[in-house]
């Protein structure tokens, strides 16, 4: 600071802006906080240091004086002012007044109540488990004081003397009420508790009725069907019911017969015919149902066995195999960063697998293709599979870190996209387990941590160093969105009138 003001003309300001430019002896105009009060020379600084040189109370002036003053008192800073701050104002001089004022103040006397609280620090663990107000171990240490030589008082020995019987009376009246209340509440839970355990009972009897029910139904069903498969006509008509079997679904039948005579071939013939199988078993499996709209909607998931044979028993065709495991459905109203990332690894050339949330979640039940290689599951088996990419999200609190571990030939990408908060975050028990999974991630389980911020990036960084971290801010699929508006969709009135009601919208998500 002194190197800034000594290269300028001047200083204008208040407070100690005042007195740092008076000490560089240079000239100063007070401002205050209404405006500017005039060149600082003796009155001026006499009458300014009454309120700190904040320019309370002093007389605001104009312009034009401002220039008068400048003209009369020239661009120099007088001694006599100098002297003064000095005078006043220097550091050593402040502390040794202040040191000196200090010693000439007489040492108080210790008041009744100074004594007290330190009685009160030398038995603290005889009062620490309640409170000080309404404490009658409090109350018989002041009075114990009260009734010494030095500050005895009648008076006060009398009042402290009822107050500590009042206490006393008021602490057992308080025991007896709490455990009248502590009773009468533990009665109507045990009350609470008979109803239910009589309502689940009936509950129970009803549920062994129903199912003594359907267990004599299911026999009977079955003994039928057992008489009708002994039977002549049964027996003849076979032959006939696979022949529908194979032109109805020929993913069924057809699709086992020749599974079978495939696998039966030798390994070499296989090899060369992988290609032409693939073909095959996609005709087969979405044959009759109209392309690929309609086998989103009408195909049969296929079971794990099933996809993993079609397609995870030869993955030379792919890049790799890549797991998104995604804390939202596919079918979401609006694309979010799990379907974007899904759906670039796919253009990228790798099989995707896109493992839902919860069983069942998007209509499917095991592995269905909704766009050229992204399968959507719900299958709990893509955890056992080896070798592949495995994609978590630091907002997932359904995966456990065990489960990513599947040895040296795979690799766990922990997309770091949120700080973990309470206010975003859920629960302290989701908290948890949200914090086992970076923490599993962070020490070195996670093979990248993609950061969707430069804050979390950075992060990352300080835990597992620069070689191991993207950052991947987010983005947005344009033709996703603008797809839409080039058919032929009716707006409706409702939404045109809040379109036009705006010059400006912007939309967030």
């Amino acid at each position: 600071m002194p190197e800034l003001i000594s290269g300028c003309a001047g200083v204008a300001g208040m407070g100690r802006v005042v007195l740092e430019a008076v000490s560089a002896k240079k000239p100063v105009v007070l401002i205050g906080y209404d405006g500017v009060k005039g060149v600082v020379r003796e009155p001026l600084f006499v009458e300014a240091a009454f309120a700190n040189f904040s320019g309370r109370g002093l007389p605001i002036i104009g312009e034009d004086e401002l220039c008068r003053q400048f003209s009369k008192y020239g661009s120099s800073l007088p001694d006599d002012v100098y002297a003064m701050a000095k005078q006043r104002f220097d550091e050593k001089e402040v502390w040794n007044e202040f040191v000196e004022s200090v010693r000439t103040l007489p040492l108080p006397k210790p008041s009744v109540f100074a004594v007290f609280y330190g009685l009160l620090r030398e038995s603290v663990s005889a009062v620490s488990d309640m409170s000080i107000y309404g404490s009658v171990e409090v109350v018989e240490k002041f009075s114990g004081l009260l009734c010494s030589e030095q500050y005895y008082d009648a008076r006060l020995v009398q009042a402290l003397h009822q107050l500590e019987n009042r206490l006393r009376d008021d602490r057992v009246h308080e025991t007896q009420e709490f455990l009248v209340s502590r009773l009468a509440r533990l009665e109507l839970d045990v009350a609470e508790y008979q109803r239910e355990i009589k309502v689940k009972e009936a509950d129970i009897s009803l549920l062994q009725q129903e199912k003594s029910a359907q267990a004599d139904y299911l026999d009977a069903l079955h003994r039928e069907n057992e008489m009708m498969k002994r039977s002549l006509s049964w027996r003849l008509t076979r032959p006939i019911r696979g022949g529908g079997y194979l032109l109805r679904d020929p993913g069924g039948q057809g699709y086992r017969a020749l599974k079978e005579l495939f696998w039966a071939l030798p390994p070499g013939m296989r090899n060369r015919l992988h290609g032409t199988r693939h073909r095959i078993v996609r005709w087969m499996r979405y044959a009759g149902k109209g392309g690929t709209g309609a086998r989103e909607q009408g195909q049969k998931d296929l079971s794990w066995d099933e996809f993993y044979e079609a397609y995870l028993a030869d993955r030379s065709s792919y890049k790799g195999v890549f797991i998104q495991l995604s804390t939202i459905p596919w079918h979401a109203s609006l694309y979010q960063r799990p379907q974007h990332m899904a759906l670039a690894m796919a253009q990228l050339g790798y099989l995707v697998i896109f493992k839902t949330p919860v069983p069942g979640g998007d209509d499917v039940n095991g592995f269905r293709e909704v766009v050229d290689n992204v399968w959507i599951t719900d299958k709990e088996d893509v955890h056992s599979l080896s070798g592949a990419i495995r994609s978590v999200y630091s907002t997932d609190s359904i995966i456990e870190p065990r489960e990513l571990d599947k040895g040296p030939d795979s690799c766990v990408i922990y997309e770091y996209i949120d700080h973990i908060d309470p206010l975003i975050s859920g629960d302290d028990a989701n908290i948890r387990r949200l914090e086992r999974l970076k923490s599993f991630a962070f020490s070195g389980g996670a093979d990248i941590v993609v950061s969707s911020a430069s804050v979390l990036h950075q992060e990352a960084v300080a835990a597992v160093g620069e070689g191991k971290c993207v950052l991947v801010p987010n983005g947005v699929d344009v033709s996703h969105y603008r797809g839409r508006l080039q058919g032929d969709d009716v707006v409706r009135p409702s939404v045109l009138a809040f379109r036009h009601r705006y010059k400006n919208i912007v939309g967030y998500f």
